[in-house]
Formats: C-alpha cells, structure tokens, sequence
C-alpha cells in the first residue's frame, strides 16, 4: 500500500513543476516577467504591471451557501468563464447580479446554461490606472483576493473563494488573533493557522469536490482582504511556507483562546491519541481579560439552549459534573431530568450550550436555587496552543520557533515549498 504522505509532497511537487513550465512560457512570449524570488522558492511574478505571489497551493473556501443570489464587483475588469476555461462574460468593474436560474445561472438578467461558473478578476494593461491596483472580487460588499467558483445546488448556489494558501492566511490570522499583539506570537499564529490548513486539505482531500474548508470556527475563521492587518500579513511573509509536521506529515495544529493553566490532551476533547497534543500545566498562562469567567443561567434556560441544538430534556432536576479530569476539565456532566438522565461529554455540553456561554470546559458547578452558577478558567477547548500564552511568551522574550515547541512537542518545523521530504 502506498505511504499516503508521500503522495502528498510528490502531488505538491508536480504541481510546482507544471506552474513552473506554464510560467516559463508566459515569459517567453512576453506576457509575464519574473522579480526576484522570495519566501523559500514561492515567486513574484509581475503580471500585467502587479504583482502576483504565487506558491502553486490554494485554497478553497466556502464563503456562502444556500444563497440564491449575490452582488459581484472588482476592483478591475472581470471575466466569468465556464468550468472547461470558456469565456461567458466580460464585466467592467461595476456591481453585477448573479442568480441560480433553472440548473444554470442568470448574469445581470442574462441566462447562463451552465451548472458552474468561475469569476477571475484581470487587469487591462492598456489602461494605467489599474497598474497599482489590487486585483479584488467584491462578494455582497466584502473585497477578497483569488478568483471565485459558482456551484448550482438545485434552488440555491455555493459561493467559493479559490486563493494562494499564503493569501487565505492574510484573512485568517487577524481573526484569529488580535493584529496589536507581539509580532512573534503573530509568526506563531501564521505557522499555526498554515500548517493546520496544509492538515485540513491533506485530509479532506475527497472529501468534497468543491471546497476545503469552512470560513468559521469549525475551521478557521476567514475575513477576506477586508479583515487584513499589516502587521499580521508581516507575520505571514516572514513565515512563508513553514510548517510543522510529525511523521512526515502537516499536524493538527489546532489552537485556542485561553488554557486556563491547563492544556488539555486531545483525546479527552476531540478523540484519538495524538503525541503533540497532552496534558500539562501551562507555566505561561496567567490572569488576563479571558481567564476567569463566572456564568449564571436558570435551568429553564439550560433546557431551552439544550433543546433548541436537538435535545429531548424535560424539567431539569438536577446537573452533576459525572467525570472530572485531574486538570479540572470536565469530561462528563450529567443532567437529571423528568423525561431520564442524559449524560454529555464536558465539550459536547458546552457546544450545544454555545461557546461564548460556556467558555471553557475548565469550571465548577454550584446549584443556586432554579439557577447554576458556573465558575471557570479559560477559554476554548484547551487542546495545543493557548494564543494567549503564546502572547505572554513572546512578550517575555521568546521567539515564535521556542513558541510553537512548547506547545507542540516532538514536532519539527519546516519550509513546505523547500522540503527534501519524499
């Protein structure tokens, strides 16, 4: 049976030498000139008077779904093309409506018999004053890079936004982390939301045929252009490429807000043994705005948010913390109740309570007439890095490198674009 990382780097390396080929030819025949390269072997080529990063890995990204119409705009001309690269339209970079129109689309009024549609911003080299203009698509008023794909789902359409992975981490790391912080705890965030990209795409690979990933919280949270901060797209440039892998292969590098002292392993949070991913106290956590939290919430209301995320509970009698983990989180809660018991797992529990609500799953229980009080440290689910340490840590002198080892052990940092793995 073939090693399935292996695969992995050989597709990233045949894919680099056909970019490398086409971009060859681009420049023999005059259309694009190279700068000088940067950030490990990823190119700046200029293109039509821009510039244009180019690491020959991409992203997809789900931006709306179940939607029947959106507004498309540019900061340039446009062109929306067919699946097999057919031109359908041409658009200056005025607002355009789109809508799912039978099984295709309809552009301004205008029918398109086809399923799916691709939008790519240009620039137009006669005219001199996009020389200096970022080439954006506007979607409903919010400005992304990239190019986007339309999918007809039947009576609605999905909207995805196809970008250069070092580009999506420009919309990602400062919704991830606040763009004021230390700049390396930035870098350890860019290596942190990257290589956890380079994890989704390796193991969804199958998954669905018309997008990787999410634009919230289930994966990571995305802005598009319009959310970028300098200093985080510092950050990311001083990053390029860098990965952390285990076994050959790009980690679970998840993250989360506040350990409340306490990193958590995975297995008693997500599932599955990881080596990365243990317990252990964090000697970097230390009070912050984030880490005491103290809820009050009647039992009608527990019942009601319980209920409202697909919960048969009836009057609620009681809650018991069933199993609590030597660090404090809770790993089983129980709730009494006159239709039976239902018992949750300590992170299931604060899902469907919502996470804003239940911060942590590191707290105490006190029953306080019809009320519960919940005490508690943290926030996020604990499992590697805690960005608020990570913050603490680069404040004290630590660089990104000594921050990304101490929450994911046993790991090795490397450049993906210059790798020699196999």
């Amino acid at each position: 049976m073939q090693n399935p990382n292996k695969s992995f780097y050989l597709l990233i390396k045949i894919k680099k030498i056909f970019i490398w080929i086409f971009i060859l030819y681009l420049c023999e025949i005059g259309i694009l000139t190279l700068g000088s390269p940067r950030c490990g072997d990823i190119l700046v080529v200029k293109c039509f008077g821009g510039e244009l990063n180019m690491s020959g890995d991409t992203a997809r990204v789900l931006i709306l779904e179940d939607v029947k119409q959106i507004e498309l705009g540019s900061t340039v001309d446009m062109i929306i093309y067919d699946m097999e690269d057919n031109i359908v339209d041409t658009c200056d970079k005025n607002p355009i409506m789109i809508q799912v129109s039978g099984i295709g689309f309809a552009v301004n009024g205008k029918k398109v018999n086809q399923s799916s549609l691709k939008i790519v911003p240009v620039k137009n080299t006669g005219d001199t004053t996009q020389q200096k203009t970022v080439p954006l698509l506007i979607v409903n008023g919010k400005k992304y890079r990239g190019e986007f794909r339309l999918y007809n789902t039947g009576k609605t359409m999905q909207v995805v936004n196809v970008l250069d992975i070092e580009e999506y981490l420009c919309g990602v790391v400062p919704r991830e982390m606040p763009f004021s912080w230390h700049i390396e705890a930035l870098k350890a965030q860019a290596v942190a939301a990257r290589t956890f990209t380079y994890n989704r795409l390796f193991t969804r690979n199958a998954r669905n045929k018309n997008y990787d990933l999410l634009p919230t919280i289930a994966d990571q949270v995305y802005g598009g252009y319009t959310d970028e901060r300098e200093s985080c797209n510092l950050a990311i440039a001083a990053t390029c490429g860098e990965i952390l892998v285990y076994n050959d292969k790009p980690i679970y590098a998840c993250y989360h807000g506040n350990s409340g002292g306490q990193l958590e392993d995975n297995d008693d949070v997500f599932g599955g043994r990881i080596p990365y991913l243990c317990r252990k106290p964090d000697k970097y956590a230390v009070p912050s705005a984030t880490y005491h939290w103290s809820r009050t919430i009647s039992a009608a209301e527990i019942r009601a948010r319980l209920h409202d995320n697909g919960l048969a509970i009836g009057t609620i009698n009681d809650i018991e913390l069933t199993t609590v983990a030597d660090s404090g989180r809770v790993r089983e809660i129980t709730i009494v109740h006159s239709l039976g018991k239902t018992r949750l797992s300590g992170p299931e529990f604060r899902n469907k309570m919502g996470t804003t609500c239940i911060r942590s799953t590191l707290f105490t229980l006190e029953k306080q007439g019809e009320s519960y009080i919940f005490r508690g440290t943290g926030s996020g689910h604990g499992v590697g890095m805690s960005q608020w340490s990570a913050k603490n840590m680069a404040e004290a002198g630590k660089d990104y490198q000594e921050i990304l080892a101490y929450f994911y052990p046993g790991t090795t940092l490397i450049n993906i674009h210059n790798s020699k793995l196999q």
